[in-house]
């Protein structure tokens, strides 16, 4: 069977952005998107089914904070992880979700699987509206190649489905574009308004998916001006756009600064916190503004020249090629402005989420797999944008190449078929083998907890989720991600005195490690805290950090 493709637009009417006479492949090419659909969806699914030693290692500690938070709130303890402290250490509407899952489900390992199947749910509807949006734009096959650049990864797989965020953020984002689409087709006053409720969605479902919204606004901005010179318009649609947002945003905002005194989530600068006193102690930076700079600098572009293209799903030879490829067809201009325009939109998706990167790399130095699912998207987006300027630049006369332009569709759909396999076989391994080994031994410490200990224990964990959630005892999270109290205990480098009067019996960690990292912060009642070993996990990857750290348990208290 012969694939068809209409012939590219004029350079008169090239400018829509609405046509959608482009590059829509005919009969069976249309299935190789929901092949792919299909199984990226399917692999997601098969998460919910996992045995536990294995969805242990999948969905991350950080779940499980989730998880805690959510069942004090089911219970009307209100928003906190350990019964006595408020936090704000989350993202309000993930935690909405994992509440409703919480209170359908009943807790324990039923409400992973459960969240397992909402992630893969919205993973299909962005993947859904991605199909929306793009298709009639651009074609099947491009679309084809740009969901399975972007879903199919394994990387792609560890970062929607690890109990938290990533795939929200990734719908939302996914939402804003659809938004601003539409309010390029028809700027009106109603579009506007529209996009910035749709914005102030996505701040709520993750606070850092702002860098996909200001990539994104950016990218309306560049191509509004292209076809409208009015900017009176622009900046009044600009404007209510962002009061619409802020309206959505605000009660969560008021409700920080009210209970906290800042908008700030704890959860941002905990962790970045110790890492840069760490650097400090050992020698990996000074403490002086230059030095910082400096390390920032190091530490951002070795992230992005070593691990950067990893995190997006490709080995870096692999994502040297797509570059070369890349600005070889950007160089070969085509007169459809289409392609050419959703080409810029990945363009700045790519630029937005490299600049997420370099925040979390250099400034936070934490970078981690979930914070990136909306950037994969953006790079299945340019994929597509990329694809079909190949194929529009394969069928234009002047190119002298129309009559290639079937041959090149037919190869380009077998390499998105070859693709999907490839990248379908590295998730599956992925899968049976994820990659956080150390977490089944946490699990294992709050079992343990819950088995040999009064309910009215109080326990002290720098690395609490799992160990609360499993133990179902008041677990005091030492390192402030979810607990306000301790990170004002950091803050003012009197941590020991925080634990000492915690009224704790025990300490569970990963240790040497965690006291050691920590020490700066505990301050001059350190060595008043007494540690008894009671017991240690030795289950399979059960060692942490990088002088072997593993799960122990301790008998805590304080001399006089």
């Amino acid at each position: 069977m012969t694939v068809v493709y209409s012939q590219a637009p004029q350079a008169s009417d090239a400018g829509s952005l609405t046509d959608k006479t482009s590059l829509v492949g005919v009969a069976w090419t249309r299935w190789i998107i929901w092949i792919v659909v299909s199984i990226s969806t399917a692999l997601r699914l098969s998460v919910a089914v996992l045995p536990e030693h294995i969805l242990t290692k999948l969905v991350i500690d950080d779940a499980a904070y989730y998880a805690r938070i959510s069942q004090h709130v089911v219970e009307g303890h209100g928003s906190t992880f350990d019964g006595i402290s408020a936090t704000n250490g989350y993202h309000p509407l993930w935690m909405l979700i994992s509440a409703s899952s919480q209170t359908i489900s009943g807790g324990g390992f039923a409400q992973f699987r459960m969240l397992a199947v909402i992630q893969a749910l919205t993973m299909l509807a962005a993947m859904g509206v991605f199909v929306h949006v793009f298709r009639p734009r651009l074609g099947d096959i491009p679309v084809a190649i740009g969901l399975a650049l972007w879903t199919l990864t394994p990387m792609s797989l560890v970062g929607s489905m690890s109990g938290v965020e990533g795939a929200l953020a990734a719908l939302t984002v996914m939402g804003v574009i659809w938004a601003g689409i539409n309010y390029l087709d028809a700027p009106s006053s109603r579009h506007a308004i529209v996009a910035g409720l749709t914005i102030g969605v996505t701040f709520l479902a993750r606070t850092d998916s702002l860098f996909a919204v200001v990539g994104v606004g950016l990218w309306i901005v560049i191509e509004q001006r292209r076809t409208c010179s009015n900017k009176a318009i622009l900046a009044r649609h600009s404007a209510m756009a962002m009061a619409a947002s802020l309206v959505v945003a605000s009660p969560w905002l008021i409700w920080n600064l009210m209970s906290f005194g800042t908008i700030e989530q704890s959860s941002t600068g905990a962790r970045p916190m110790v890492v840069w006193n760490h650097l400090e102690r050992t020698g990996g930076t000074g403490t002086d503004t230059v030095s910082h700079l400096l390390t920032v600098t190091i530490a951002s572009a070795k992230f992005l020249g070593t691990r950067w293209s990893g995190l997006l799903g490709w080995p870096p030879v692999l994502a040297i090629g797509g570059i070369l490829l890349s600005i070889w067809v950007i160089r070969n201009r085509t007169s459809d402005q289409r392609a050419n325009s959703f080409t810029r939109l990945g363009l700045a998706l790519l630029l937005a989420g490299s600049a997420l990167a370099v925040v979390h790399a250099g400034i936070r130095m934490v970078p981690r797999e979930y914070y990136f699912e909306w950037v994969r998207m953006g790079l299945g987006v340019f994929a597509a944008g990329i694809t079909a300027r190949s194929l529009r630049q394969d069928s234009e006369p002047a190119n002298n190449r129309s009559t290639s332009t079937h041959r090149f569709g037919h190869v380009l759909l077998c390499g998105a078929i070859g693709l999907s396999i490839f990248q379908s076989i590295q998730t599956v391994q992925t899968m049976a083998a994820p990659p956080f080994e150390w977490q089944p031994s946490m699990v294992e410490a709050g079992r343990w907890l819950e088995a040999n200990t009064e309910p009215s224990d109080r326990v002290l964990s720098f690395n609490a989720g799992f160990i609360s959630y499993f133990s179902q005892r008041t677990v005091l999270n030492l390192d402030g991600v979810v607990n306000n109290q301790a990170l004002d205990a950091l803050k003012e480098r009197r941590l020991a005195s925080y634990m000492c009067e915690s009224e704790a019996k025990w300490y569970v960690d990963f240790e040497p490690w965690m006291l050691e990292e920590h020490s700066d912060f505990l301050g001059p009642d350190s060595d008043r805290l007494m540690l008894e070993p009671v017991v240690e996990f030795h289950s399979q990857g059960s060692a942490r950090y990088d002088n072997g750290s593993t799960m122990q348990v301790f008998r805590f208290s304080c001399t006089d």
